[in-house]
């Protein structure tokens, strides 16, 4: 479906952070303080020397000072955004209007103060490779039997797409896939862990904003799914770091322990 050929330059390339200020199990989690720095300002130092555009998209007045006070650049979007994704497209529209043009958008979560550079650049890469990439997202192995049956743990499986990238062909809570013959083998060089970044050709942008809601989205609350069901292609790059998203008081904690852990202010 995309039709973008040869290389994309650096200046084609839009990293939207989307950080609104209500979260359920975190109120105000972009301020939240980690190791001394809020959530937010972290995950923009972890990408402040990856060469693409770099915007913060925020519902909250506090968060966007927040982050120009320490040099970045915010944008204030509407409060009433199902997802980050919508708010992502609502930020680059806004970038157009003011006369910007992007191929790439990288939607880069406001929780994962982790991020890796290496992350993004690779998925912006596959853009250049391969024209059929409308998207594109992150996996890692799974390791363990607990990683696998977790259903907060969003596996995919993949195959091959005919221009030779990794594609994904479903996603799911679920532990996928089952195996017939021997139900308690299971092979973790099948089954992947998902890791929720994701990178979007902007010319496939209009038509994700359209689709409804699909069946399997509504019963998984994945995402993700509606784009398949769609015959979007969502290619698939393979990342070995660990990424640790914030949702509670517990993974603050945590990733309190891992910057301490190795070395990391």
């Amino acid at each position: 479906m995309g039709h973008q050929q040869g290389n994309i330059k650096p200046e084609e390339i839009l990293i939207v952070i989307p950080a609104r200020f209500q979260s359920e199990r975190l109120p105000g989690k972009p301020l939240s303080q980690i190791a001394g720095k809020t959530l937010i300002h972290r995950v923009c130092l972890q990408l402040e020397n990856v060469p693409f555009t770099k915007v913060v998209a925020t519902d909250n007045q506090l968060i966007k000072e927040e982050v120009e006070r320490h040099g970045f650049h915010a944008i204030l979007t509407a409060v009433e955004h199902q997802n980050g994704t919508s708010r992502c497209i609502e930020c680059f529209e806004i970038l157009k209007n003011q006369g910007k043009s992007f191929e790439v958008l990288i939607n880069v979560q406001g929780d994962e103060p982790l991020i890796h550079a290496q992350q993004i650049t690779e998925l912006a890469t596959l853009f250049s490779k391969f024209k059929s990439v409308d998207i594109a997202t992150l996996f890692r192995t799974i390791n363990t039997l607990e990683e696998f049956n977790n259903p907060n743990i969003v596996k995919v499986v993949k195959g091959k797409h005919q221009q030779g990238f990794d594609k994904a062909l479903y996603f799911s809570r679920s532990a996928i896939p089952y195996n017939r013959s021997n139900p308690a083998d299971i092979h973790f060089d099948y089954a992947f862990k998902h890791v929720g970044i994701y990178a979007f050709r902007t010319s496939v942008l209009n038509l994700i904003k359209e689709i409804p809601a699909g069946k399997l989205e509504n019963i998984e609350k994945l995402e993700q799914l509606k784009w398949l069901e769609s015959g979007l292609d969502i290619g698939l790059v393979e990342t070995s770091h660990e990424n640790i998203g914030v949702d509670t008081p517990e993974d603050i904690t945590t990733v309190e322990n891992f910057l301490k852990n190795n070395g990391l202010s």
